[in-house]
């Protein structure tokens, strides 16, 4: 499973996704919607993103935690180069006054499987 696609399912479960290296995913919930904020200055590791990998692959912390950094890598590196990130079906990252920034897209797919309906009142 791709880390990205990872992400994805952690925010399904969890408010804050902290990404080690790059940063953190923060969703914000509002009645009826919610807003996926990113905070680059939130990246230690907390283990939520290591243990999701480890536990579907298999693999020890040390390998999981070589995915991430990885991952990371390849995506601070397109955005000094000059290009930006993609994490399809939630946004994309892009370089902002020499700042890691996230643009956040609604889409569809995961707008159904992230948002939090309030229950129908019956009577």
């Amino acid at each position: 499973m791709k880390i990205d696609d990872l992400i994805i399912e952690l925010i399904q479960e969890n408010k804050n996704v902290i990404i080690p290296g790059l940063g953190s995913f923060i969703k914000s919930e509002g009645k009826g919607s919610y807003t996926i904020l990113f905070n680059e200055y939130l990246k230690y590791n907390d283990g939520l993103l290591q243990n999701k990998i480890q536990q579907l692959s298999s693999c020890s912390k040390e390998d999981a935690m070589l995915r991430i950094t990885e991952f990371s890598g390849l995506v601070l590196n397109q955005l000094q180069n000059g290009k930006s990130y993609k994490i399809e079906g939630l946004g994309e990252f892009f370089l902002k006054a020499e700042k890691i920034a996230f643009e956040y897209s609604a889409h569809q797919e995961i707008d159904n499987l992230i948002r939090v309906e309030e229950p129908v009142a019956t009577e």
